[in-house]
């Protein structure tokens, strides 16, 4: 099943890929994050907002020509699951939030259950201006498979083997935190779209 054009968009301009090599606890100034760390929990929250104008509007084809705030000219072609593609103009602001979140449990002795996903979406209303909402949540098992106390990381492997290192700003979790235990890990992401008229 095919998702929705505006939900792809946001994930081409704002959402980077899901898997790094490392992730720090610290967030960046300005970035909209929230870090909540106690020993053997720790949550980080990203909020991400974006929006780009409607330059050109091919109803034919069903593609949208936008512009983004740092110029950036991007063409969509929009499937005919996006309802009402024929109330965008020229003029009109695509606007969109992106929420993501990563919490991290340690279980200690977990079983290496198969990931668990959830996911929805809401549309807009026939008639109106086109607007989504998504979003999903994935449940997996991960271990720890390295505590390095000096340089502050922590890494675990997740259920495909990846590694990923995580910058410790909290040292209270190295007196919890061993080589072996399992950790729960929830990533959630909700992306809302709405096209605004032109002011």
């Amino acid at each position: 099943m095919r998702t929705l054009l505006l939900v792809l968009m946001v994930w081409g301009l704002a959402v980077p890929a899901l898997a790094e090599s490392r992730v720090t606890e610290k967030p960046q100034a300005g970035s909209g994050s929230m870090l909540f760390s106690e020993p053997g929990r720790a949550e980080l929250t990203e909020m991400v907002a974006v929006s780009a104008r409607v330059e050109g509007v091919d109803q034919e084809s069903r593609t949208l020509t936008l512009k983004t705030a740092d110029g950036l000219m991007v063409e969509y072609v929009a499937g005919e699951e996006v309802r009402n593609f024929a109330q965008v103009e020229v003029g009109d602001m695509v606007e969109a939030s992106i929420l993501k979140s990563l919490h991290l449990e340690l279980v200690k002795e977990g079983t290496d259950a198969e990931p668990t996903g959830v996911g929805a979406m809401a549309r807009a209303g026939e008639g109106a201006k086109p607007g989504a909402a998504v979003g999903s949540e994935v449940t997996f098992m991960t271990e720890v498979v390295r505590v390095d106390q000096p340089a502050n990381i922590i890494s675990l492997k997740g259920p495909e083997g990846n590694v990923v290192d995580f910058d410790v700003q909290n040292p209270a979790q190295f007196d919890v935190v061993k080589v072996g235990d399992k950790v729960r890990a929830t990533y959630t992401e909700a992306v809302a779209v709405e096209v605004r008229s032109a002011q």
